[in-house]
């Protein structure tokens, strides 16, 4: 009988990996990801955790980062003034990491930025690392969505879009 489930499931997920490639789902993640051209964020942690913590880090992150970058509460801004972008998770059963393609909130230099992002993460992810960088490659889509050509990768789970955290 539990032979039954485990091809059920085998199944199910063999049906739904056709389906997005067929959908061309990552297609259209590369397209949304590509109005984000400024900024490539990395967010590693040291340790392995469910995506579900990594994901609430993540929010957080994003909270924190907004309020220093905007002088004061983000909430009610509108979200072209918010910082906005996608994160696409790897490994979510190992090493989790996210990338992430952004737009931020304000005008600070590159260097404050990181010193920003390394500060919050830092408080949030102990022992976690980022790496940011301003974005010079046309490709970079195409190389923070390159998960979703394996097989078992999840978009529903493995995808942050920033606007989501707003108000969260």
């Amino acid at each position: 009988m539990m032979e039954d489930f485990a091809m059920t499931r085998q199944q199910e997920k063999a049906e739904t990996y056709r389906y997005m490639r067929e959908a061309k789902i990552r297609d259209l993640y590369i397209a949304y990801a590509d109005q984000f051209p400024d900024y490539f964020l990395t967010l590693a942690s040291k340790c392995n955790m469910p995506y579900s913590e990594f994901v609430r880090r993540v929010r957080e992150f994003h909270h924190h980062l907004d309020r220093k970058l905007l002088h004061r509460p983000p909430q009610g801004k509108p979200l072209a003034l918010r910082t906005d972008g996608i994160m696409f998770l790897e490994q979510i059963t190992t090493h989790i990491h996210g990338h992430a393609m952004v737009r931020f909130a304000g005008n600070e230099t590159t260097a404050t930025l990181r010193e920003h992002c390394a500060a919050i993460w830092a408080k949030l992810c102990p022992g976690g690392t980022i790496d940011l960088q301003e974005q010079y490659d046309g490709n970079l889509s195409g190389y923070v969505t390159k998960e979703m050509t394996s097989w078992g990768y999840d978009d529903l789970r493995q995808t942050i879009l920033f606007r989501d955290l707003i108000g969260s």
